[in-house]
């Protein structure tokens, strides 16, 4: 018996993942707002909670997930990064604040033949301007009497300062300097200016100062979109790898796909 094409249901989309967000703040509900849009269905979140407690470990009444998602407090990050690992869930990480057991942890990950992705920030825009800020140290090496700063604004409920996307600036910035002059430019000489302002989402500038003039590379988000788009771009690439990872993982992977995983 033939079948009425109108009748006949196809679905040639995959299935939705499941994904638990750990850490429910402004960027854990900006996650959740867009998620059903980019494939995803969230079927746990972390409580609201103002502050965050020392050694937070997941609970193990936990639904079946195929990704989380960390954007907590430093406080609690290497808690739920070891849980997820000791569970063999992949997890994203955002939070910063918290890299002195990043080597602990991803021991931990290679041993459980795990995944986790670590990033400063999510936003691709930012890892152009990290780009174009290497580009510039790198066209600003002849000119002695220009000195580097960072600075950064941040909302006032950020936990860390400086960001760790400035960090992660000064760390890009110094690889680029001769070592003939790290005496002058060396990472430890790169000073970061941190404020804290009621309302800004993320601002970062590169400046090259001299006594006559300065010359700035700056990077400013309008909003958290940005941020939680990327996130869910990397939770869905990392379901089925295994390793340690960051963003630009991902994106160098959508430049030039990588079939090995």
């Amino acid at each position: 018996m033939s079948q009425n094409p109108d009748q006949m249901v196809t679905n040639n989309h995959p299935p939705m993942l499941r994904i638990g967000l750990l850490g429910y703040g402004k960027m854990g509900k900006a996650i959740h707002r867009m998620a059903k849009d980019r494939g995803f269905e969230v079927v746990w979140h972390s409580p609201e909670q103002p502050t965050w407690p020392e050694g937070f470990v997941l609970n193990e009444d936990l639904p079946d997930m195929d990704v989380a998602i960390e954007f907590s407090a430093p406080s609690a990050a290497t808690g739920h990064i070891q849980s997820c690992l000791e569970r063999g869930i992949p997890v994203v990480v955002g939070t910063t604040g918290w890299y002195a057991d990043y080597d602990q942890l991803a021991q931990l990950c290679r041993t459980k033949k795990g995944a986790m992705l670590c990033a400063t920030n999510f936003s691709i825009g930012v890892h152009l301007f990290w780009e174009f800020a290497e580009r510039m140290t790198q066209w600003m090496k002849p000119w002695d009497n220009y000195k580097i700063e960072i600075e950064e604004i941040h909302h006032t409920e950020k936990k860390d300062a400086p960001s760790g996307t400035a960090l992660t600036l000064k760390e890009r910035v110094a690889a680029q300097l001769d070592p003939s002059r790290l005496n002058r430019f060396s990472s430890a000489n790169i000073p970061i200016l941190s404020h804290r302002q009621d309302g800004v989402v993320g601002t970062h500038q590169l400046i090259f100062r001299s006594d006559r003039d300065d010359i700035s590379l700056q990077h400013r988000a309008f909003d958290r979109d940005a941020f939680a788009e990327g996130a869910l771009r990397a939770a869905q690439w990392i379901v089925g790898k295994t390793g340690v990872f960051d963003f630009g993982d991902v994106l160098r992977d959508q430049i030039s796909p990588d079939t090995n995983q």
